[in-house]
């Protein structure tokens, strides 16, 4: 049976969220029941996950946006005039905790973006987060001796809102950490990825057509492999670690932290080849 999964998202922004999605949903053993999407304008940013849930042929996936904020979102041009599907009327704390809470002890998160949203969700209910079955998030940077970012630093999703990190990481003890240290190791091979500009298959032109506007030239799947892990864990090696986050964001090992499984290795021949396989034959 299929893993009930609610993806939290700033897509538009990296390109890597909307690899995240389309691997999400060419994993049958994940079930999407919504999207949330947080930072920036996030009513831009749903209508990236509508359009490519419309292309899957998954318009039955409620897509819930968060508090509008100012953030550049550079792939937003390419759904501007995409108007089949609107986001629900829910704000996404809101989905997110009613959803949890209908299927106490079922139901994963998979979090790839500023932790805004969850947060809203802990403020309208402190244990929701304990009634998650699990929480793979993709942030933070841990400084990890054979990690690809040994020396730490206040990693993206977490410094965009310190104060949701801190509320978030200290929610659960289920959670495992995707921090930097290995997501870093996994960049998209030019070859790979004109292997997927090559496939007869519509979430993969997609991606092709989100790239073409995203500002950068090698993406690095720093979310798509927190999805990998949400379908196995052969993909990272885990050690067991207390974090605590600072005031800027930071990630920190102390006692005083909140005990989670922290992704210190990763199989990169493994996982890239399971998001290939995944992609390009649905």
């Amino acid at each position: 049976m299929a893993e009930p999964v609610i993806f939290d998202t700033d897509i538009g922004t990296d390109i890597d969220d909307a690899y995240a999605l389309a691997l999400l949903l060419n994993c049958p053993e994940l079930e999407l029941l919504g999207v949330t999407i947080g930072h920036g304008p996030t009513r831009d940013r749903a209508k990236i996950a509508l359009k490519m849930l419309h292309l899957a042929g998954r318009n039955e996936v409620r897509v819930a946006a968060g508090s509008e904020s100012e953030a550049a979102v550079n792939q937003a041009a390419w759904a501007e005039s995409f108007d089949l599907l609107d986001v629900i009327s829910q704000p996404a704390g809101e989905f997110i905790v009613e959803t949890i809470a209908e299927r106490p002890g079922e139901i994963t998160v998979i979090a790839v973006g500023p932790f805004t949203n969850l947060a809203d969700a802990i403020r309208l209910d402190a244990e929701i987060m304990h009634k998650a079955k699990r929480v793979i998030i993709m942030g933070g940077c841990m400084g990890l001796p054979e990690g690809a970012t040994p020396q730490p630093y206040p990693e993206y999703n977490a410094k965009t809102d310190a104060v949701a990190t801190k509320m978030f990481l200290g929610s659960s003890e289920s959670i495992t950490l995707v921090p930097l240290d290995v997501t870093r190791s996994v960049p998209l091979p030019d070859h790979n990825r004109r292997l997927l500009a090559q496939a007869d298959d519509p979430l993969c032109a997609a991606l092709t057509e989100l790239y073409e506007y995203w500002p950068g030239e090698t993406p690095l799947l720093h979310d798509p492999l927190a999805v990998a892990m949400a379908v196995s864990p052969r993909f990272c090696g885990t050690q067991q670690m207390r974090v605590s986050v600072g005031d800027d964001g930071s990630t920190i090992s102390d006692d005083s932290g909140t005990p989670m499984s922290v992704c210190a290795t990763v199989e990169v021949d493994a996982f890239l080849n399971f998001f290939m396989s995944r992609l390009l034959t649905g």
